[in-house]
């Protein structure tokens, strides 16, 4: 009972004495003690956002699991998502209720309902009513759009755009272009013209086809030399066989080149030679001491010597 009296007095003594400070609402630096702030456990509240404490765990923890998602090669990170889809034009849920009584009946309003429960089931778009009106006057508004930019269109672009293409006819002819004359007689054999081979000699250096020397590049100079060496070679084999092939009739004949029996092969062939010739009309042969040799022959001792004169084609 004595307790509760105490308790009772102690009570009474702090409603009479001063209020703390904590208790008198808004206290500033002069009306509280100092440092006595930091005695307080304050609530108050804190509209930024709360940073994560950087521990040595969750460091560890991060830079592990980066590494094991680098080696399972998993980068499936959050990706954005798009509503692609374009919202619908419902001007009718924007329009006010009206407050007059309806002109349909129920029978009527519930048969609408079915139809366009029907429609939605099918795959079909029902226009409302309400908005019917409204996507006639868009229907006129894009009409007109649509011809004021083909007017504009054909104002701008005219200048531009090429004409339409015009059917025409052509008459094609197998005929040649150019008829050329040649100068060689119709009845002339075809065996008596050259070949193209025979006509272009590569072998022959000509400046005209093949350009000049400095023109041509180190292997076009090449082949060139190694063409002249291969002629050359040719042609000296060609002479060295008509040499052995000279030796070798002379030696058939009996003589050697330079020899004596070999002067009186080429005296005898000299004979034959002169023969031959004193067969034929009209050869003179002029002797030691300027004697005319009539050549021996069935035509007349005094007929004339054969000139061009004489000749009548």
């Amino acid at each position: 009972m004595r307790g509760l009296q105490e308790e009772i007095a102690r009570l009474e003594r702090e409603n009479v004495d001063r209020k703390d400070w904590t208790l008198m609402g808004e206290a500033g630096a002069k009306s509280r003690p100092e440092n006595s702030l930091l005695e307080q456990d304050l609530e108050f509240e804190n509209t930024a956002k709360v940073k994560p404490v950087v521990t040595e765990e969750t460091t560890s923890s991060l830079e592990d699991m980066i590494k094991q998602r680098i080696l399972e090669g998993r980068f499936d990170d959050v990706q954005r998502r798009l509503n692609i889809e374009a919202m619908p034009f419902l001007p009718s849920r924007m329009l006010e209720l009206s407050d007059q009584k309806s002109g349909k009946s129920l029978a009527e309003i519930y048969e609408d309902q079915y139809e366009d429960q029907k429609a939605t089931e099918n795959g079909q778009v029902r226009t409302p009513e309400q908005d019917r009106k409204l996507e006639e006057e868009h229907r006129e508004i894009d009409e007109l759009f649509d011809d004021i930019n083909n007017k504009l269109d054909a104002l701008t672009n005219a200048n531009f755009t090429p004409r339409a293409p015009k059917a025409s006819i052509q008459t094609l002819s197998n005929a040649p272009a150019i008829t050329m004359e040649s100068s060689l007689p119709a009845t002339s054999s075809g065996r008596s013209m050259l070949a193209p081979e025979e006509v272009y000699d590569a072998g022959r250096h000509n400046v005209s086809l093949t350009g000049d020397r400095s023109e041509m590049t180190p292997e076009e100079k090449q082949r060139m030399q190694r063409k002249l060496r291969a002629d050359k070679a040719a042609r000296n084999s060609r002479i060295e066989d008509a040499r052995r092939k000279i030796e070798i009739n002379r030696a058939a004949v009996g003589a050697g080149p330079g020899g004596p029996k070999g002067r009186k092969a080429e005296e005898r062939e000299k004979e034959e030679a002169l023969k031959r010739l004193m067969g034929n009309k009209g050869v003179s042969v002029v002797g030691k001491g300027n004697e005319d040799k009539r050549a021996k022959g069935k035509g007349k001792a005094g007929a004339s010597p054969v000139n061009a004169a004489s000749l009548r084609l």
